[in-house]
């Protein structure tokens, strides 16, 4: 990029990553406790983010990451997807130290699975950022969902997000990741996030507190 073009490149260190991630995360989510974890589940990896203390931890697992992993192992029997993925999450997670993670009084998660299950539940067939933004995830809907996605066919998966027919691929697995990485946060939900990244550079270059 620097050969191509005069503008000023700068290179994130992943903790600078995280936490302009969790910056930008936090913006219009007023009621939001200042002792929050951030959590962004990607596609290829996971960071958990303290924005009061600037700790983070990254975990390399991810829905593109789990579905690649574990597509072949996935049993045919319909039946039998449910405990398979379980397993599997739980398993994926085991490195999550969460000492450093008590007592957070809220989690606010990012990431396209979360924000798709968001526009799910709300029955979203055009993706709606604001309508998304700062809604609440149950963590046991999330499990149950996560049951109902494994016993579908990828055609059923796709027709649940009309707005982005691709995120149906990865969907199933990042559920999954979602469900257990809660359930191991001792967290009953979840407080979406549809800004990210880019809010939180947009937010440092325009001196935001």
């Amino acid at each position: 990029l620097r050969t191509i073009t005069p503008l000023l490149i700068r290179v994130l260190t992943d903790r600078q990553e995280a936490q302009f991630a969790a910056r930008g995360a936090l913006l219009g989510l007023p009621r939001i406790p200042h002792d929050a974890l951030v959590v962004d589940i990607g596609g290829g990896s996971s960071e958990f983010i303290q924005p009061d203390t600037n700790a983070f931890r990254g975990l390399t697992i991810g829905a593109a990451w789990a579905t690649s992993k574990w597509k072949d192992g996935c049993p045919r029997d319909p039946d039998k997807r449910d405990l398979y993925f379980l397993s599997c999450a739980e398993k994926v997670i085991l490195d999550l130290d969460t000492r450093s993670f008590t007592n957070r009084q809220r989690v606010v998660g990012l990431g396209g699975t979360i924000t798709t299950l968001a526009a799910i539940q709300k029955g979203m067939k055009k993706f709606d950022v604001e309508g998304v933004h700062g809604s609440t995830l149950i963590s046991d809907w999330i499990t149950a969902t996560a049951a109902q996605l494994s016993r579908m066919p990828d055609k059923s998966i796709r027709a649940l997000v009309p707005f982005d027919p691709s995120s149906a691929r990865v969907l199933t697995a990042g559920t999954y990741l979602w469900s257990r990485v809660l359930n191991r946060l001792d967290a009953d939900r979840v407080t979406v996030s549809a800004r990210g990244l880019r809010w939180g550079v947009a937010a440092h270059l325009a001196g935001l507190p």
